[in-house]
């Protein structure tokens, strides 16, 4: 959703309230947030997985004439149901518990005869949603960095969730070391592995928690690029796995054991520059005229491009062999990649004496350009928004290095 704080709903809350945001405070919370997220998989995922084949045992004792089928299906669909239900309950506590904003200060009106002003009609509202949206489109427009780093968070969200609900689902149920083709015992053999691949992404949100400064300059994020490559290359561990079993090279043992260390390994990696990408996002949104109006678009566009990668991998399960289906996905993942490492700075962090701003746009406030000066950088001002519509205002202090300054 957009208020999720790994798309913009950090700069949402805190404008709401008047609270400054810098690029420290957004690591934190994104590191954070990244890390509740991992503590959900280590600690519930494994609990419903064997909280799902408790059920199952339970009704088929009462019924035994079901089919399996039936009873895996009503299983699987019971927990889920269940999971959200209590989630909606919870996260809708934590919101009803939360502050009432400041209120503005009232409007000056010429006339104090006035009455109350009306609350606007449907079509108002959609009217003014429509045109939020256009305005959102037209940022990304004049701003291709913006939109070339969004469409690169939706391919870096969309492997991290191809990996869980698609490699990680159809090898639990499907290999005969995991699963073996039973959807309820493979749903346990999914959860260990999301479980030991978010124990290394919460692992990699601690050390960015502890140790990520946001760079100054342009330099400074390319470890980022490298470790998505890296990340990419290391799923090539799952198709090398089930290769080495079926050759009989390794026992079954020795492929669980692969199998998840490659889950470990890939979500240590892919999850360092996903958060440290949430921050430069987040920083090059905030930073620009009305920039409030894309974040809308960044849930959108990201749901988007996820939703494609999860449904190309999902048709390579269900047109080919789970070998096959594996190296097809590990070529998308690779491709990935290789398009964030060799186009990604390019493309993002951009800019030189013919750009306009700092981040490649036509239309920027003045004070992101980068000046040709002796001392060497420009400036960022950061912005939140104000209580009283989204109104953004200058809040950081000067910056010594624009991020498109090198050393």
């Amino acid at each position: 959703t957009i208020l999720d704080v790994d798309v913009c709903g950090l700069d949402i809350v805190a404008g709401a309230y008047a609270i400054e945001v810098d690029e420290e405070t957004r690591n934190s919370f994104n590191s954070r947030n990244e890390i509740f997220f991992s503590l959900s998989f280590i600690f519930f995922a494994p609990l419903m997985a064997w909280g799902g084949l408790l059920y199952r045992k339970e009704v088929q004792s009462w019924e035994p004439t079901w089919s399996s089928q039936v009873v895996a299906s009503g299983t699987l669909t019971s927990v889920f149901v269940i999971t959200f239900f209590v989630a909606t309950i919870w996260q809708v506590y934590f919101f009803l518990r939360m502050p009432n904003p400041p209120e503005a200060p009232p409007p000056e009106s010429i006339n104090d005869n006035e009455g109350p002003d009306e609350l606007p009609t449907i079509k108002e509202k959609i009217s003014e949603t429509l045109g939020e949206l256009k305005a959102g489109l037209s940022i990304f427009k004049s701003h291709p960095p913006i939109l070339f780093r969004v469409l690169f968070l939706g391919l870096e969200i969309a492997v991290e969730d191809a990996t869980i609900v698609v490699i990680a689902a159809q090898c639990g149920v499907k290999l005969h070391w995991m699963g073996n083709d039973d959807a309820v015992e493979g749903n346990i053999w999914t959860a260990m592995s999301v479980c030991v691949g978010k124990i290394g992404a919460a692992i990699a949100s601690y050390i960015m928690l502890k140790s990520f400064k946001p760079p100054s300059n342009r330099r400074g994020f390319w470890p980022l690029f490298a470790l998505v490559a890296l990340a990419s290359v290391i799923s090539g561990g799952f198709p090398l796995t089930v290769w080495l079993e079926q050759e009989g090279m390794i026992d079954e043992n020795t492929a669980r054991i692969l199998f998840l260390t490659t889950c470990l390994l890939f979500f240590f990696f892919s999850t360092m520059p996903k958060v440290g990408f949430m921050c430069l996002l987040q920083t090059m949104v905030s930073t620009i005229p009305n920039g409030h109006r894309a974040f809308g678009f960044i849930a959108i566009v990201a749901t988007i491009v996820d939703g494609v990668i999860v449904i190309t991998l999902t048709s390579f399960f269900e047109a080919m062999t789970i070998l096959d289906a594996l190296i097809a996905s590990f070529g998308v993942f690779l491709a990935h990649g290789i398009l964030e490492i060799t186009l990604g700075p390019m493309l993002v962090l951009r800019g030189g004496p013919q750009s306009a701003s700092s981040f490649g746009g036509s239309d920027l406030d003045e004070s992101l350009m980068v000046e040709d000066n002796p001392a060497g950088g420009g400036f960022h001002s950061a912005r939140s928004f104000d209580s009283s519509g989204g109104s953004m205002h200058t809040l950081q202090k000067q910056r010594s290095q624009s991020l498109l300054t090198d050393d």
